[in-house]
């Protein structure tokens, strides 16, 4: 059995749909990751500067800088930060000290991605040492829920546009040629006019006007037909009557001769 109008469309459109935003949501779902981790990464550059700046800055004694060293650690944030002196070799450490480079240059600032991890590295020019800050740029917050509110808004949109397509097929379009179909079976039960419900659209209007001018001509028609019918039964009759006639004539011609 073959599917009807209506489920044909909404096939067609729901392909459509899939066509049209699955490949945006995934567009989306990548611009998203790439805008957080851009955004993570600015956030562990200014947090790692931020960090070195305040070390630089307390001008403690080398056994009150370990303190203020993991002081600065953080869950997520800061992993590891070492202090290089004269020569560009690590002094004091604190945190996963691992991550840390083992040699660094004390005269320019720069700024060093490895993976998951950035490294900051500060120099203080006036001792002529620096500091390195380890910054994870694992996001504390993903955008998974940012990409799932998108794939929500997709879903109730593309079933929302399939909901109102279905209602407007069956109130548009299959409705009307129920009714077509409805009155054209009335006419072949018997029915001498094809009556169609108004309001219906334009080219569902104009096939039921059609189909009632053809109905006329085909009423039309078998009246036409049905007094030529009479007519030739008519003939008919007259003509046995005549051959009668003759008949009966010739049967009265025979007797007299007869007689």
């Amino acid at each position: 059995m073959r599917p009807g109008i209506r489920l044909q469309i909404l096939l067609s459109l729901g392909m459509l749909l899939a066509v049209a935003f699955v490949p945006l949501y995934f567009a989306v779902a990548r611009l998203t990751e790439a805008s957080l981790a851009a955004a993570r990464r600015d956030a562990a550059g200014d947090l790692g500067r931020a960090v070195a700046a305040h070390v630089i800055a307390a001008r403690r004694s080398p056994a009150e800088v370990e303190g203020l060293l993991e002081a600065q650690l953080s869950d997520g944030g800061v992993l590891a930060i070492g202090v290089y002196g004269t020569g560009g070799t690590r002094t004091v450490g604190a945190g996963t000290v691992e991550l840390l480079p083992d040699r660094v240059d004390t005269q320019r600032e720069s700024t060093r991605q490895q993976g998951r991890t950035l490294f900051v590295a500060m120099p203080h020019h006036q001792e002529e040492s620096a500091v390195v800050v380890a910054v994870s740029l694992e996001a504390e917050s993903s955008g998974t829920p940012l990409v799932r509110l998108v794939a929500l808004y997709t879903a109730v949109v593309g079933g929302a546009l399939l909901m109102f397509a279905y209602f407007a097929m069956t109130r548009l379009v299959v409705q009307p040629i129920d009714d077509v179909s409805r009155a054209a079976s009335r006419v072949a039960a018997g029915a001498r006019q094809f009556e169609l419900k108004g309001g219906s659209p334009r080219e569902i209007a104009e096939l039921g006007a059609s189909l009632r001018a053809m109905t006329e001509k085909l009423r039309a028609d078998e009246e036409a037909l049905r007094a030529k019918i009479d007519e030739l039964e008519n003939a008919t009759r007259e003509l046995k009557a005549a051959q009668d006639t003759v008949v009966r004539s010739e049967q009265l011609a025979s007797v007299g001769r007869l007689a």
